[in-house]
């Protein structure tokens, strides 16, 4: 557990999140950058997303994955998909594979441990799974199989307006989800959505708190981004200021934390992630889903999905590293800062 955020009250990180001072707000990006650089090296690391199923059982009432979207194209990909794209972020020198899915009910668990023993005999490469809540047995072979890291955000922890965005679902089980992947070794992942209608200030800085005291291996903060095809349709989006300033507060509270400047932060103003780097973000995730598929993982409308000729998804996280004064770290695996010191910051 993390006992610098004791340093840092509710209140104090209520006033950073509600400043308008533009002074105020550069100084904090300020620190935080220097906190990144002292903590995690300058370079930016590389996880190559693949999201291989676009199904899932959940109602999550702002995601366009939501089991009672009928609207929503469904796809599965194959295990030779899956492991040529991977095959292919390799050879352009990311050291990290995202497997990302809806909670898809015929997912199968040995079938994805196959999977991550092909891809671990195949390529030398990390692997972080983003698969959703499942049992700890499931968690265990996927773990034996080979998975390094499992990313699962817990949303928000206030537990009111977690019940209301998660119909069906269980506060405590998320919890126990992630007690259980910190328990069987994962590197651990979790991260929040900022601006989710009936969110208050307040329930924000509680949620930083959360995240530091925790001492997350990974921490992803992006904006609320409403889909047209969901319970939340009207609401507006979340604002990158505060998601950026919610990025910041937590580099200063984590210090070697993982954190990602998130495709979420572009999907309203198209190039906005180096934003999130200048934030204090040490991570940037191209997604490496065949575009033929990648248009329907609708979880929040993105431009660059849809767009008839769909941008070259590194060329365009590379543009972003640079936009922010940074470089990139090609063939680093950047596992956990806070258990290994496998990657090198020279």
């Amino acid at each position: 557990m993390n006992e610098e955020i004791n340093l840092l009250s509710l209140e104090k990180i209520k006033g950073l999140l509600t400043a308008q001072n533009r002074g105020r707000q550069e100084a904090l990006y300020r620190s935080a950058r220097r906190i990144c650089a002292e903590n995690c090296g300058s370079k930016v690391l590389l996880r190559g997303i693949v999201e291989f199923s676009s199904y899932c059982r959940n109602t999550c009432m702002y995601c366009g994955l939501r089991s009672q979207n009928t609207g929503a194209h469904r796809y599965r990909l194959t295990a030779d998909e899956i492991v040529f794209a991977v095959e292919e972020l390799v050879g352009l020198g990311v050291g990290t594979v995202v497997l990302q899915s809806g909670e898809d009910p015929e997912l199968s668990p040995d079938w994805v441990a196959t999977l991550i023993e092909r891809i671990k005999k195949s390529c030398d490469i990390a692997v972080t799974l983003s698969l959703g809540e499942w049992p700890a047995s499931f968690y265990r072979k996927w773990r034996s199989a080979g998975a390094d890291r499992y990313l699962l955000k817990i949303e928000s922890t206030d537990q009111d307006l977690y019940r209301a965005l998660h119909p069906g679902m269980d506060y405590q089980n998320r919890l126990r989800c992630l007690e259980d992947l910190e328990r069987l070794g994962y590197q651990t992942g979790s991260g929040i959505i900022v601006g989710l209608p009936g969110q208050s200030v307040e329930s924000i800085a509680g949620d930083l708190k959360f995240l530091a005291h925790h001492d997350f291996d990974m921490i992803s903060i992006g904006p609320f981004i409403p889909h047209p095809q969901t319970p939340l349709a009207s609401y507006p989006a979340g604002s990158i200021e505060m998601t950026c300033k919610a990025i910041a507060i937590t580099r200063s509270l984590t210090k070697n934390t993982h954190i990602p400047a998130t495709s979420a932060l572009a999907a309203t103003r198209p190039d906005q992630r180096y934003r999130g780097l200048l934030a204090g973000a040490n991570v940037i995730m191209p997604n490496f889903t065949p575009p033929s598929s990648a248009r329907y993982y609708d979880i929040y409308p993105h431009a660059a999905r849809t767009a008839p000729e769909r941008p070259d998804p590194l060329l365009q996280a590379i543009d972003q590293i640079r936009r922010a004064g940074r470089e990139t770290a090609y063939f680093a695996r950047g596992d956990s800062l806070k258990r290994k010191k496998e990657y090198s910051h020279e």
